[in-house]
């Protein structure tokens, strides 16, 4: 997120690499605290199981999702003319 800048002044595809890291970076956290969980032993097995795997099933439709949609590119990105 600090090389966003890097992009250009270009806000909707900023918009969009913002918001992908964030879940990446949430998503990662929420697996972690899932592990940190179980090894203090607060769940039991069977709901580690369950929520071990609901997680990554949502990082995996969204991941879907995104593939399907092809990207959504905005309809006006510049040309890579610059020389």
């Amino acid at each position: 997120m600090r090389h966003v800048d890097k992009i250009g002044d270009y806000p909707e595809i900023k918009s969009r690499s913002l918001s992908k890291s964030l879940f990446n970076f949430y998503a990662v956290v929420a697996l972690c605290v899932i592990v940190i969980i179980r090894y203090l032993t607060l769940i039991e097995a069977d709901g580690f199981a369950v929520l071990l795997t609901r997680v990554p099933g949502g990082s995996g439709f969204k991941f879907t999702k995104e593939l399907k949609s092809g990207g959504d590119k905005p309809e006006s990105l510049p040309s890579s003319d610059e020389g």
